[in-house]
């Protein structure tokens, strides 16, 4: 195994100890709720916040690494802005939350960004079928 080979599995390894963790932690604070109701709303929201966030610059970061107008770019692209726009629906999900409390349980903008991104998901799965057709 190169030097190349063990960066890239003790990167993976190092990811997935990280995901792990931060489930771990999420579900600590989730189930136990170590802090006041409002911090621990807090806590756990942003935390979703913050594996969004996490999430769509992943994926622009392979997005970027396929070059421009190749099949793999288009479809990483339309994942990632979907991912983004779950990010952001998060946030604002939050945000509103923690304004205004369980009426942010109700329709709110970051509903309609959520499911304006399903269209984005499923553009990114089917792109790969309609290329294929298409050769």
């Amino acid at each position: 195994m190169n030097s190349l080979q063990k960066t890239r599995r003790s990167r993976i390894w190092i990811a997935l100890a990280l995901v792990v963790g931060f489930i771990g932690l999420y579900l600590y604070f989730y189930q136990v709720n170590p802090f006041p109701d409002g911090i621990a709303d807090l806590v756990t929201s942003g935390m979703v916040v913050l594996a969004a966030l996490t999430s769509a610059v992943v994926s622009a970061l392979v997005a970027r690494r396929y070059g421009k107008g190749t099949p793999h770019r288009l479809i990483w692209m339309h994942f990632s802005l979907a991912l983004w726009g779950w990010a952001i629906g998060e946030a604002i999900w939050t945000y509103e939350y923690v304004t205004g409390g369980q009426e942010a349980a109700e329709l709110s903008s970051a509903d309609v960004l959520w499911v304006a991104c399903y269209f984005l998901f499923i553009v990114s799965l089917i792109t790969p079928l309609l290329m294929s057709g298409a050769t």
